[in-house]
């Protein structure tokens, strides 16, 4: 018998973000208190990822998406400027892993900016299409499913 389960109801929607939201809050804290030790940035990164992949498993995130996007549209329809989500979405993802790439080959001590970019990306990930769509979700929902049940493991639940 094989053991499907839907990234949605993995963790239960709103327990899943508020997981992810604890997770970033932790790495925030480790990041700030870390004093250039090394260890601690890593520690701090890993909590940070897997704050992402857990987000993007939750509902929270595709309803940040949501909003982001009406939010756009109508800032778009105030000036009568017609916008394409998916591409904006799309190239935020780009942004996002761009923005993680160059604070770690800066300063892999000290990562305030690939923190903050970890929480953006898997919310773009959902407005995302095409390729990249394509990639982020491929990536953010199979990580997810291997987090959730690695925090499964841990928890005992």
């Amino acid at each position: 018998m094989t053991d499907v389960v839907a990234i949605e109801s993995t963790l239960g929607n709103g327990a899943a973000g508020f997981v992810a939201l604890v997770l970033f809050a932790v790495a925030w804290i480790i990041n700030e208190k870390a004093n250039g030790n090394k260890a601690g940035a890593i520690f701090a990164l890993v909590l940070a990822l897997a704050g992402s992949f857990v987000l993007y498993a939750s509902t929270w995130s595709e309803t940040w998406c949501g909003w982001m996007g009406s939010i756009l549209t109508g800032i778009g329809d105030m000036f009568g400027a017609e916008m394409s989500l998916p591409f904006m979405f799309s190239m935020s993802c780009v942004a996002a892993v761009f923005i993680i790439a160059v604070d770690l080959g800066v300063n892999a001590k000290d990562n305030p900016w690939a923190v903050g970019a970890l929480l953006v990306a898997p919310v773009v990930a959902h407005g995302a299409s095409g390729i990249i769509g394509s990639m982020a979700h491929g990536f953010f929902g199979g990580m997810a499913l291997g987090v959730i049940e690695a925090l499964k493991s841990l928890t005992g639940a």
